[in-house]
């Protein structure tokens, strides 16, 4: 009976461990595949994101993170190291999936705690990709649901976040909207985007999931 007892105790321990695990991959050695479809769901590009370096200390992470991208079989440019940073559980973290750009004004923060109904930040952002500069002006930014969310890499446990935004690249301006799938332990499952009129654009998933 106590063995018993011991055992539901420390399955219990390790679920609660399980359960507060940033919103990112941690796992120094991890590699996350991403692809990326069109409308009609042909698939338009390829990324490839390899954890290469992790630091913590309790609930402060710095991950260094090389990250790949492909058109059609060809490299988009050379490989990408990146560092995130995870902050008290905190993830401070891209608009999109499987790609870390640089970012100025309002922050964009997976708190540790997630709820459905949570709001977060809103406002301006200038977010550089490649060199080319995107000013967002986000109207809504909120944890819309918790549901399990099945791709090709598996079976996850997930918080929906969805952000509606205006947006201004090489001068022109666009209304879209964004919802993604955000997994403990893993990071961004899928990212689906849509035009102002609530039409899906692109999808990008995560086809493989390679640990260490």
């Amino acid at each position: 009976m106590k063995k018993a007892l011991l055992l539901f105790a420390c399955l219990g321990l390790s679920l609660t461990v399980l359960a507060q695990r940033p919103f990112i991959c941690t796992t120094d050695g991890a590699k996350l595949v991403y692809v990326t479809t069109d409308a009609k769901g042909n698939e338009s590009g390829r990324t490839e994101m390899e954890i290469i370096h992790v630091t913590s200390s309790g609930d402060n992470y710095s991950i260094t993170q090389l990250t790949s991208m492909y058109i059609g079989g060809t490299a988009l440019t050379e490989p990408v190291e990146t560092v995130a940073t995870v902050k008290d559980g905190d993830v401070f973290v891209d608009f999109g999936g499987g790609l870390t750009v640089a970012a100025e004004g309002v922050g964009f923060v997976l708190p540790k705690h997630m709820d459905v109904g949570l709001q977060l930040p809103k406002g301006e952002v200038t977010v550089e990709i490649l060199g080319i500069k995107n000013k967002q002006d986000i109207t809504f930014h909120e944890v819309v649901a918790k549901e399990d969310l099945t791709v090709p890499a598996g079976t996850f446990e997930c918080y929906v976040v969805e952000r509606r935004y205006t947006a201004k690249v090489l001068g022109i301006k666009t209304t879209a909207s964004t919802k993604a799938w955000y997994a403990r332990g893993i990071g961004v499952v899928r990212t689906d985007t849509f035009d102002k009129k609530g039409k899906l654009t692109s999808s990008q998933v995560l086809q493989e999931l390679i640990l260490p």
